[in-house]
């Protein structure tokens, strides 16, 4: 789950919990924090409770968080209280081994969530900090007192401060997920043309550079993949692969959700970043070079992006062809280097 809502908070959380706790009565405690200083009711003038069924619709996004509680996450008395709330109830159940690793997801969670603003991100990232610094200073004095094993009361607050924001966050968002009735389900192929056409120039000048320094052949053109019926197969697959990639960037150019942005190109960035440094090692030559970029590419996480988290649209193949325009857009430099161990 990429989205930062109240699921995702649930998740992290209950995840450093120690001991077991069923999912109806950990959610009633998350909601106490504003129920009871606000005093909210429900039906047959009972506080606002969470049953079996409301809590697995809620881990599983299926409906909202309750509409009174979401409005009454900021008032004066909630504010007042929900500090001290977290920290007798939620923090003092936590497993001490787990702390460190449930602030880093918290934070991850939010930053990784391009809907939330950056100004909220920085201000999750900056309590997150804080809470980790004071953990660690903890830790720290832990190891020269065996003894200490309680959280000391500056993390506690530091925790609060953070989980507390994360959490009134995690609920001002609709936790139920849309219907997004724009993102295409399917995508007209795109067939490889007989023919080069001009938008492949870059990244098959690229391969065929790669071929060349196989076997020692300088200026390789595709009229000698004929010669060479191995080149020849994996030049057939790599433009199988960017038209693959090229099939996406047509299919969602304008019927995607968020028109706003330019999925694709979120795409391209996200592949980019998990390639950049697998290219930048050293390799035998070329063709290595461009195998290792492209089994990197079928591994790494796109949860940055929409296309790939709201559809099906992104396997392997797109994934690879992704590669082959970051070498037409010159991000990455083609496949062949001078310091390559084979040279022409």
């Amino acid at each position: 789950m990429s989205d930062f809502v109240f699921a995702s908070y649930i998740k992290e959380l209950k995840s450093a919990w120690q001991g077991n706790i069923s999912n109806e009565y950990f959610i009633q405690l998350l909601y106490d924090s504003i129920v009871m200083p606000e005093d909210l009711y429900g039906k047959n003038d009972h506080f606002i409770s969470v049953t079996k069924k409301t809590a697995s619709e809620l881990i599983n996004r299926k409906i909202n968080v309750h509409a009174e509680v979401v409005k009454a996450a900021y008032s004066s008395k909630v504010t007042e209280s929900i500090n001290g709330y977290f920290k007798d109830v939620i923090i003092c159940s936590l497993n001490p081994d787990e702390i460190y690793s449930l602030i880093g997801n918290i934070n991850k969670l939010v930053k990784n969530d391009i809907k939330i603003s950056k100004n909220t991100q920085k201000d999750i990232k900056k309590l997150a900090k804080k809470a980790e610094l004071v953990y660690e200073e903890m830790e720290g004095e832990g190891k020269k007192n065996p003894d200490k094993t309680h959280l000391s009361d500056e993390t506690k607050n530091a925790l609060a401060d953070f989980l507390v924001r994360s959490f009134r966050l995690s609920i001002s968002v609709p936790n139920k997920l849309p219907k997004d009735t724009s993102t295409p389900k399917k995508i007209k192929s795109v067939p490889v043309p007989e023919q080069i056409e001009d938008t492949e120039d870059s990244y098959t000048d690229a391969l065929l550079a790669a071929y060349g320094q196989i076997e020692g052949i300088k200026d390789f053109h595709v009229d000698m993949l004929d010669a060479y019926p191995n080149h020849k197969n994996n030049f057939q697959n790599q433009r199988k692969y960017y038209f693959a990639a090229e099939a996406v960037r047509r299919g969602i150019r304008d019927s995607y959700l968020y028109k706003n942005e330019d999925q694709f190109e979120i795409l391209k960035d996200e592949v980019y970043e998990g390639v950049n440094e697998v290219w930048e090692d050293d390799a035998k030559n070329g063709l290595a070079r461009m195998r290792k970029v492209l089994t990197q590419a079928t591994v790494i996480s796109l949860d940055k992006c929409l296309i790939y988290r709201k559809t099906q649209l992104v396997g392997n193949a797109e994934r690879k062809g992704v590669c082959h325009f970051l070498v037409n857009d010159k991000k990455l430099k083609g496949w062949v280097r001078d310091d390559d161990e084979q040279a022409v």
